[in-house]
């Protein structure tokens, strides 16, 4: 719902092709990739010495459990303050319960987070076809610091080459982008294909959270795959055989 209602598109009509407002979100999934890259090389390097993390995880909800309002026990249950029986019940449940159920939350979350964004980047793309069928926009481009349309292309050329060559549509060539340049042009093209161009390069910039997802999912499937119990001689999951007596 945010990405269909954000203003991708200027009201003004005039789409800038290099400064489009769906780029940053672009760049922001891709520091999101660089940052998970970091991260899992930084756990693997400190494997050996454990997961700060997990001890965060494990502190905050024993602090949530001691501010919550617990419900009163009447008088007779005994000595204790009445809140204090339900906490102490609660207390004693959650630490061995995060100890079991954490690699399967976290891998849960993740998948949340990650499908989140997905929606936020197809609802934008969604807003931007929307607004297209019922205004028309103009894209064109104007630049204090780029003043050769060559050295656009190059730009332009990398970040939108992968969704060129998905869609077909060819980027313009020098010459081309020179007459889009709005001191020259000040009516631009029609923004049809850099639309199209926008939302192929949206697709290919959240792919890779498909596939983490899928990661995740499967991370959180073996986990609870492999989950065990203290004090059980037998796995908490296994095959039960039967045997029938005539």
């Amino acid at each position: 719902i945010a990405g269909v209602v954000a203003d991708t598109l200027t009201s003004s009509g005039r789409i800038d092709i290099i400064a489009f407002p769906l780029l940053g979100l672009f760049l922001w999934n891709l520091g999101i990739y660089g940052f998970l890259s970091i991260r899992r090389f930084v756990a693997w390097k400190k494997k050996a010495v454990g997961n700060p993390l997990s001890r965060l995880s494990a502190w905050f909800p024993r602090k949530l459990l001691a501010i919550l309002p617990w419900p009163d026990f009447p008088k007779a249950e005994g000595e204790k303050k009445p809140g204090e029986i339900w906490r102490a019940a609660a207390g004693s449940f959650v630490t061995p319960w995060l100890k079991i159920g954490r690699p399967i939350f976290h891998e849960r979350l993740k998948i949340l987070l990650h499908a989140a964004a997905i929606a936020a980047v197809a609802g934008m793309a969604t807003n931007m076809y929307l607004k297209g069928l019922n205004f028309e926009f103009r894209a064109g481009w104007s630049s204090t610091f780029i003043q050769e349309a060559e050295s656009l292309r190059g730009l332009l050329g990398f970040v939108f080459g992968p969704a060129s060559w998905l869609t077909g549509i060819a980027l313009p060539d020098a010459a081309g982008l020179r007459t889009m340049n709005w001191s020259s042009n000040p009516q631009g093209e029609n923004a049809a294909d850099w639309i199209h161009l926008y939302a192929a390069t949206a697709l290919l910039v959240v792919s890779p959270r498909l596939v983490l997802m899928g990661l995740s999912a499967l991370r959180g499937w073996r986990a609870g795959r492999d989950i065990e119990l203290e004090g059980l001689e037998a796995p908490l999951l296994g095959k039960v055989e039967t045997t029938l007596v005539a």
